[in-house]
C-alpha cells in the first residue's frame, strides 16, 4: 500500500480557508450578540456596588453616632461627569460623591472646623441620583412614600427642604449640598435652618446614567429607604 506523502498529510490534517472565514465569522457574531448582555451585566453590576456602599455608609454613620454620643451627617452630591474628577465640581449628571462626617462639638454645627471625616469620599461615575423612579417592576411597588427624597429638587419632596439657611460642607473638589444627620439616639434629622425633625421615611433613589446624560426609561434602578425614627435601611430593586 502506497503510504500518502508529507504533503498530503498536511493538507488532509487542515482547514480550508473558506473553513476559517466561517469560523471567524461565526465568532465576531457571537461576539457581537455577547457584548450587549456584559454591558447590561456591568451596569447591573456597578449599580447593586454603588447601592450596598451607600447603604454600608447610612450604617456606619448611624453607628458612629450613637457610639461617640454625637451627631454624624451622610453627605451627597451630584456633579457633572464631564468634568473631571481632580477638578472643582458643579452640579450636573452622572457622578455621585459620599462622604460621612461627624460633629466635634456634638449638635449640628456643620462650620468646617467642628467637622471630622469618618470615612473616605467615595465616588461613583455614570450614577444618577433622579427626583423620582418611573419603574415599577421589581419591589419598587411596595416601598414607602418618602417624606424627602435626597435626588429631588423640587415639589413635595424637595431636598434639601425649604428652609431659611441652607448650610454646605466642601470636601476636595466637591460641594456637598444633600445632607442628612443622625443623632446620639440614631434618629435622622436634615440639619437646616431650622431643623428638620420627625420624618417617617426618607429616600435614596439611584439609577445608572450614560456619562452625563441621564436614562430617560431606566431598566436598572434601585430605592434606599431609611426609617427616620429606627434609622432601619430597606432596599428595593427593579
Amino acid at each position: 500500500m502506497k503510504r500518502p506523502s508529507f504533503q498530503n498529510s498536511i493538507r488532509m490534517g487542515g482547514f480550508t480557508l473558506v473553513e476559517l472565514l466561517a469560523v471567524i465569522a461565526i465568532v465576531a457574531i457571537l461576539s457581537a450578540l455577547a457584548v450587549p448582555m456584559f454591558a447590561t451585566l456591568k451596569k447591573a453590576t456597578d449599580l447593586n456596588v454603588a447601592t450596598a456602599s451607600i447603604v454600608s455608609s447610612l450604617e456606619q454613620g448611624r453607628a458612629y453616632a450613637m457610639a461617640n454620643n454625637t451627631y454624624v451627617f451622610v453627605c451627597f452630591e451630584e456633579t457633572n461627569f464631564t468634568t473631571p474628577s481632580d477638578q472643582a465640581q458643579s452640579p450636573g449628571t452622572g457622578r455621585v460623591a459620599v462622604q460621612v462626617f461627624s460633629s466635634l462639638d456634638a449638635t449640628m454645627n456643620l462650620t468646617p472646623s467642628n467637622l471630622a471625616a469618618v470615612s473616605r469620599m467615595q465616588i461613583f461615575n455614570s450614577l444618577d441620583l433622579p427626583s423620582s423612579l418611573a419603574s415599577t417592576t421589581g419591589n419598587l411597588s411596595t416601598r414607602q412614600t418618602a417624606s424627602y427624597i435626597v435626588g429631588s429638587n423640587s415639589g413635595s419632596t424637595q431636598f434639601p427642604p425649604a428652609a431659611s439657611t441652607i448650610t454646605t460642607i466642601t470636601s476636595g473638589n466637591f460641594t456637598f449640598s444633600k445632607i442628612i444627620a443622625f443623632d446620639s439616639r440614631g434618629e435622622l434629622h436634615i440639619p437646616v435652618n431650622p431643623p428638620v425633625e420627625g420624618l417617617q421615611y426618607l429616600e435614596i433613589d439611584l439609577q445608572q446614567s450614560n456619562g452625563s446624560t441621564a436614562p430617560t426609561a431606566a431598566k436598572d434602578q434601585s430605592a434606599i429607604q431609611v426609617d427616620g425614627l429606627t434609622g432601619a435601611v430597606t432596599i428595593y430593586r427593579s
